[in-house]
């Protein structure tokens, strides 16, 4: 675990120096030194640690062979990797043929929209990088294209509290150009335009029945609608991820666990904010509630999980906006700290450097 936490440390160390300056300019050299700590740790980091890191370069390897651009295109985009993911690889193939900087640019590019987010909307950057290091940094290694939807969705996320909606589903288009579950966000957006509307009408008890209607929905109705989702609109690899004959079916302990500690640390958060009328916190509320009966698609498939990832992930927004903008007791925080400490300590394998 040192290498973990020497790391980490060092970069969120350096991030909050870097609010030190005035300059934007200086800022952002600084934000990038940061942020390059965490991704050495990424690029470096023996293959063999982790289910999918040793595909995810064998698909590199390819990009690194001399093709016209339209032929690599026409070869590798048969449904296998996205479109942005593909090109991404390709570009960073024209500049080396390192399987460590190619990971090291993956997790540079997973890191970025999380600070552009953070800045945009004035929250504290080191609460998100933090989170995002705790809980989401060991899965950015065997799942990087889904980790980087995820990113941008956070991006996209920012533009969805503040009812910016067309930047909102351009960004949903560039995740799903990354991975095509990110299409699945977009009913994050369409849950943000229900509440907005009838804000004055909505409440925790009326989020608590969307919720348990959705859930009813989710199982029911909604299951076969899903299987025509994912044939229609995401398509290559992943009509099987709903079949646990191919995948098998296990109960993912380690994201109950999480969506579970996040509904306890919340339900705290929410004591300390007398306002209950907002809209946003209304869509906090959902996003939260939801997470944790999700878990429960490991059931069904144990890929088909990886649609819990979403709603769970956005606490890497949720929490540091909700300590910017409301007074939290400092137990709540310190509580907060701890707990994602113990929860990276409890689900990470041992480091090994590739060398």
């Amino acid at each position: 675990m040192i290498p973990y936490f020497s790391f980490f440390a060092c970069s969120l160390l350096i991030l909050y120096f870097s609010c030190k300056f005035k300059s934007a300019i200086v800022q952002w050299i600084i934000i990038l030194i940061a942020l390059s700590l965490p991704a050495v740790l990424a690029g470096w980091r023996d293959f063999s640690i982790g289910t999918d890191t040793e595909t995810y370069i064998g698909y590199w390897r390819l990009t690194c062979y001399e093709h016209s651009f339209r032929n690599y295109w026409l070869f590798y985009s048969d449904g296998a990797l996205e479109e942005l993911y593909l090109l991404f690889s390709y570009m960073v193939s024209k500049f080396t043929n390192s399987d460590q900087l190619f990971l090291f640019s993956v997790q540079l590019l997973i890191l970025l929209p999380i600070v552009v987010t953070s800045r945009r909307l004035n929250i504290n950057m080191i609460w998100s990088i933090f989170i995002y290091l705790a809980i989401l940094f060991n899965i950015s290694i065997n799942a990087a294209r889904q980790v980087i939807a995820i990113s941008f969705c956070l991006l996209s996320f920012s533009y969805v509290i503040q009812g910016e909606y067309k930047i909102s589903i351009f960004w949903i288009i560039v995740a799903y150009g990354f991975h095509h579950s990110a299409i699945l966000f977009g009913g994050i957006l369409g849950l943000n335009l229900l509440i907005s509307r009838f804000c004055n009408f909505m409440s925790l008890k009326v989020v608590q029945l969307l919720f348990c209607v959705s859930i009813a929905l989710i199982f029911t109705i909604f299951a076969s609608w899903g299987a025509t989702l994912v044939e229609n609109f995401m398509g290559g690899a992943y009509e099987g991820y709903s079949d646990s004959t191919q995948f098998g079916t296990k109960f993912p302990i380690a994201l109950f666990g999480l969506a579970f500690f996040d509904l306890i640390i919340y339900s705290f958060m929410r004591k300390s904010i007398s306002t209950s009328d907002s809209h946003i916190l209304c869509l906090f509320d959902y996003l939260i509630y939801i997470s944790v009966p999700l878990c429960l698609s490991g059931l069904v498939s144990t890929f088909l999980v990886r649609i819990v990832y979403y709603p769970l992930f956005l606490v890497i927004l949720i929490f540091p906006f909700i300590i910017k903008y409301y007074k939290l007791s400092c137990y709540v925080r310190i509580s907060l700290l701890f707990a994602y400490i113990s929860y990276f300590i409890l689900t990470s394998v041992p480091y090994k450097f590739i060398y």
